[in-house]
C-alpha cells in the first residue's frame, strides 16, 4: 500500500511538473473563484444592515398612505395612535413646472418637508426655514447651487399655481412663486423590503 502511494505521489508530482503552465492556471482560476464566492458571501449580509442601520437611522417609512382627495390631521393622529406605529405624519407631494434663472424649463415632483419621518440628508446647504426654501436631489442633472431662484413656470395648472401661491412665496415681476435653493439632498427611494439575514 505505500508503494502504490508513493507511485502515485510521483507520478502526481511528474503530470504537475512537465505541464506547470495549465497546472498553475487551473489553480488561479479555482482560487479566483473560491475567492468571489467567499467575498459575495461576506458582503451580502454587511451591505443589507448597512442599508438597514441608514433607513432606521433617517427614519425611513414602512408604508406609505397615497389618497387623491387628501388626508385630514384628524386621519394622521389616528394612524399614529394604532398599535405598533412609531410615527404618522402627514406631507403634500405635487408634480410643477419650473423656471431656473437661465429660463430653463424642468418638471420637479414638490414634497414637503417632513420631521419624524422620511428625514433629509443633506449633502450641501442647510434645512429650509422659510416657506420660500427648498432643498434638490443632488443627484439631478441641472445647473443648480446654493442661493440660486427657481420660479414656477406660468405654463402650470391655476390650482397648482394657486396652491403655491397660498404659501406666502416671493413673486416675481410676472406675479409668479419664487423659491431660493438652500440646500441639496441625498436622494434615497425604497422599493422593496430588505429583511435581515441569519
Amino acid at each position: 500500500m505505500p508503494m502504490k502511494t508513493s507511485m502515485l505521489r510521483r507520478s502526481t508530482l511528474r503530470e504537475i511538473r512537465d505541464s506547470l503552465g495549465r497546472f498553475l492556471a487551473i489553480f488561479g482560476i479555482i482560487a479566483l473563484g473560491v475567492g468571489f464566492f467567499a467575498g459575495v458571501r461576506g458582503t451580502t449580509p454587511a451591505m443589507i444592515k448597512t442599508v438597514n442601520d441608514f433607513y432606521a437611522e433617517n427614519k425611513f417609512y414602512d408604508y406609505r398612505l397615497v389618497s387623491t382627495i387628501g388626508w385630514k390631521q384628524e386621519d394622521v393622529e389616528q394612524f399614529a395612535a394604532q398599535d405598533h406605529v412609531e410615527a404618522a405624519e402627514g406631507s403634500q407631494t405635487m408634480d410643477a413646472l419650473f423656471l431656473t434663472e437661465q429660463d430653463d424649463e424642468y418638471a420637479f415632483i414638490t414634497h414637503s418637508v417632513t420631521e419624524d419621518v422620511n428625514t433629509l440628508v443633506l449633502t450641501e446647504g442647510r434645512m429650509p426655514s422659510a416657506p420660500d426654501e427648498c432643498v434638490v436631489d443632488s443627484g439631478m442633472d441641472i445647473n443648480l447651487k446654493v442661493g440660486d431662484t427657481i420660479r414656477l413656470s406660468s405654463l402650470n395648472e391655476k390650482s397648482t399655481l394657486e396652491t403655491f401661491v397660498e404659501q406666502e412665496f416671493k413673486a416675481d415681476i410676472n406675479f409668479r412663486p419664487v423659491v431660493t435653493v438652500i440646500g441639496f439632498r441625498l436622494k434615497i427611494e425604497k422599493s422593496v423590503k430588505l429583511t435581515d439575514t441569519e
